[in-house]
């Protein structure tokens, strides 16, 4: 997760990983806001990205909002603005990475949904998923990652920033955070360990 106010790069950020695996004929990622008119507002997923993919050699579909390397490897900005039209949007869909540029406006169960097409057996590739942030007081996002944060759990604490957790979920789907496989095996058991995710809290400043 990246976090901090506009103007810290992280929806250029997200792009630029995108293109890590451009070499990769069987790469698929994507790339979301909340809202389809938010994708081509003028500063928004798609001007940045002319600022990016073009240097690769890829190719644009602008009535698609989508990107082809040279290698076949695929980029997709795209929208998901209910939870009722997700699973039906995404169904049978795999993604190698997916982003999410301005985390705090999905809901939790987006974010989970979407958790669970990360993955492409096809490529090889090790699944990731990233969200940029300026976390609100309400909602799911400022608790997921409040270990991250200050003791007023205002500010990022700079000490934490970028240290790896491991998460897993429970019996109740409330989640479970440890600091290492070991201690999750320990606390929560060998099933626990072996479906840990790590998360990592990044904050961005101006400078």
């Amino acid at each position: 997760v990246y976090g901090g106010g506009a103007g810290c790069s992280k929806t250029f950020s997200m792009l630029l990983a995108q293109t890590r695996h451009y070499n990769v004929p069987q790469y698929k990622g994507i790339v979301f806001r909340r809202e389809s008119t938010q994708l081509r507002m003028s500063g928004g997923l798609w001007d940045t990205s002319k600022k990016i993919f073009p240097h690769l050699g890829a190719g644009p579909r602008e009535s698609l909002l989508d990107w082809t390397m040279p290698s076949k490897a695929h980029v997709r900005l795209g929208h998901l603005e209910s939870e009722a039209e997700m699973e039906k949007v995404q169904h049978g869909s795999q993604y190698d990475r997916i982003d999410f540029d301005e985390l705090q406006t999905f809901t939790l169960k987006m974010f989970l949904y979407m958790l669970s097409r990360n993955r492409n057996p096809d490529s090889g590739i090790r699944p990731s998923m990233s969200g940029g942030c300026n976390p609100t007081p309400r909602g799911w996002l400022k608790p997921f990652i409040r270990w991250w944060l200050d003791e007023e759990g205002r500010y990022a604490d700079p000490s934490k920033a970028g240290l790896v957790r491991f998460l897993s979920r429970g019996d109740n789907d409330e989640f479970l955070w440890a600091d290492s496989s070991e201690q999750m095996c320990r606390l929560y058991g060998e099933t626990a360990a072996k479906f840990a995710k790590t998360v990592t809290f990044i904050p961005g400043k101006l400078s």
